[in-house]
């Protein structure tokens, strides 16, 4: 509510600055979180790690599974690690195949791959009810 209409969820008495400071420290500590796994994961922090593919991996991970469901970020790292791994065992490109993977979900499955599943699954039970 307070993303859609910050003066209506004031008016009803929520502290929206509060709301957004809580969501914004939660946010922080999420991204801290991942970034000690990372760290612990590599055996180290390395400079690398504050290039810009970095942080986009996260976008194209939500791209590839959604963002709708609850699975779909965890579907969406399955995805982009087994792809990883495939294209770079055949092509020394891989970051061309990835950016025309990625092409395709933006531009085909703009809602990312266990959305449109979930989507689909609740298409087919709306019109199977409606028989």
């Amino acid at each position: 509510m307070i993303r859609d209409n910050a003066a209506r969820a004031s008016f009803l008495g929520i502290d929206v600055w509060r709301a957004k400071l809580t969501v914004f420290v939660l946010a922080a500590l999420f991204a801290a979180m991942g970034g000690m796994v990372m760290a612990l994961f590599v055996s180290g922090a390395y400079p690398e790690f504050a290039y810009w593919t970095i942080s986009g991996e996260g976008i194209f991970i939500n791209m590839l599974g959604g963002v709708s469901t609850f699975l779909g970020p965890m579907v969406g790292t399955v995805l982009l690690l087994l792809l990883n791994d495939t294209v770079t065992r055949f092509t020394e490109y891989h970051g061309i195949v990835l950016g025309v993977v990625i092409l395709f979900f933006a531009l085909g499955l703009r809602k990312g791959l266990l959305d449109f599943v979930a989507e689909w699954f609740s298409q087919r039970r709306d019109a199977g009810e409606g028989r």
